[in-house]
């Protein structure tokens, strides 16, 4: 466990150190191994970004239902979640930061299509019915 010390800087409050440990900071993560290596599923967490998310899944909702074929709507599910882990591996190389913002609203878009489609072929089955 690595301790840091800090002191504050501000005049007329007394000069303590503050300390705190590494290890408190990274129990406090949200599984941090496991969303280091996923970037923009944990800034879905992190942000606001899940109002991208529910652009994507209305979308996806309105095109799988206007589809009105389980076996496109299965097809596009497949494609979005294959474009959400290309966006993943992608925005863990750090290139460019507009690239990186790019891939992160693609990304969540991607994720609320998944989402969107899934919802559309539970749609499509309760119809049939």
């Amino acid at each position: 466990m690595r301790e840091r010390r800090t002191h504050g800087s501000v005049r007329g409050l007394r000069r303590e150190p503050l300390v705190y440990s590494t290890a408190e900071l990274e129990k406090s993560e949200f599984n941090g191994v496991f969303m280091k290596y996923l970037p923009i599923f944990q800034e879905l967490f992190e942000s606001d970004s899940i109002v991208f998310m529910l652009i994507g899944l209305i979308l996806a909702v309105f095109i799988g239902i206007k589809m009105n074929d389980t076996r496109q709507i299965i097809i596009s599910v497949v494609s979005s979640f294959a474009l959400y882990v290309v966006c993943e591996l992608i925005s863990n190389i750090h290139t460019n930061f507009m690239f990186e913002i790019i891939l992160l609203f693609v990304g969540t878009i991607a994720l609320g299509g998944i989402i969107g489609f899934l919802i559309s072929t539970l749609v499509l089955k309760v119809r049939k019915q």
